[in-house]
């Protein structure tokens, strides 16, 4: 049986048309009250075989924060040595809006 590719957001809605458009699964790395950027342990743990992308932010839309893009390629340089994977991350600006 076909199984989709998965992609790993934290709060991305481009990505979900993304995914609708081209049938891609994505996963949601859920945020919390008072840290609102994708957590890279959490994102990692998501991963699997099926996983295309890390897809990180620079500079939220919702309030201008930076994701840790350094420690999550550490973390997913880690993993890939630990499993065999060949995940990649992509790492988007929108950092545009006003203050």
């Amino acid at each position: 049986m076909f199984k989709k590719v998965t992609v790993l957001i934290g709060l991305k809605v481009c990505w979900e048309k993304f995914a609708r458009y081209f049938e891609v699964e994505l996963k949601d790395v859920k945020l919390k009250d008072g840290y609102y950027v994708m957590d890279p342990e959490k994102a990692v743990e998501l991963v699997d075989e099926n996983t295309i992308c890390v897809c990180a932010i620079l500079g939220s839309t919702y309030n201008g924060e930076f994701e840790d893009v350094k420690r999550l390629n550490d973390l997913l340089e880690k993993k890939n040595k630990e499993t065999g994977y060949l995940q990649c991350y992509s790492f988007n600006k929108y950092f545009n809006h006003y203050f």
